[in-house]
């Protein structure tokens, strides 16, 4: 009998490697105004609790300590993420391979992230062309953001599941926390925009290398 009947991923760092993305289009959004850029590295320790605590960390970053440009850099960041969402953007190596072996075990695969959805979705297919998860919510009016654990709710509830039949799987404290709050069991990946030492502070249920390390635990 499977232990678990659906696997909800968080998105950037999880799925997919989107530093570079985010950092491009955090970039192009500054050389409106001159202010400095961030680096790919930057964007692995800023992004994670949604674009606007993205760009307000990147305004401190750039010298901007009261935050003058934020509600210009507000408006103008969404318009330009549509266009670089899928900047070198990857799926992580195994993830494919992975969510072919969910689908083949009649595992359901949900999406939770706070990228707005309708970004969400443009990188989702473009790095899994031709899958299609069962669910997906991102930033979304009147649901609070992960850590909260509202938009699981919304996830497990639109797919008639329990919390003990979910795993989640994230790379950052923020995730970390959402499985928490939301009370179902985690895996934290290491491939991702943290690393081990901050996923094992919340001691997840797991702690992975590599997707295919899982497995076993998924269908047991």
């Amino acid at each position: 009998m499977k232990r678990y009947k659906a696997c909800f991923f968080d998105l950037d760092g999880t799925l997919t490697d989107s530093a570079a993305s985010i950092a491009k289009a955090v970039n192009v959004t500054f050389d409106r105004y001159g202010l400095k850029h961030i680096t790919r590295e930057d964007a692995m320790v800023m992004a994670g609790d949604g674009f606007r605590v993205l760009l307000e960390k990147a305004l401190k970053n750039a010298g901007d300590e009261e935050l003058s440009y934020f509600d210009r850099v507000c408006l103008d960041y969404p318009e330009i993420f549509i266009k670089y969402c899928t900047y070198e953007n990857r799926p992580y190596e195994g993830i494919p391979e992975f969510l072919t072996f969910l689908r083949a075990h009649g595992i359901k695969t949900a999406v939770i992230t706070n990228k707005p959805e309708p970004h969400a979705r443009i990188v989702l297919n473009d790095a899994f062309p031709g899958y299609s998860f069962d669910f997906i919510i991102g930033e979304t009016e009147g649901v609070p953001k992960k850590p909260a654990p509202d938009m699981v709710f919304r996830a497990m509830e639109a797919m008639g599941l329990k919390k003990e039949e979910i795993l989640y799987f994230g790379d950052t404290n923020t995730d970390m926390q959402t499985a928490r709050n939301a009370g179902v069991d985690c895996v934290g990946v290491t491939w991702g925009f943290r690393g081990r030492k901050e996923l094992q502070s919340y001691s997840p249920a797991y702690i992975i290398d590599k997707p295919c390390e899982i497995e076993t635990e998924v269908i047991k």
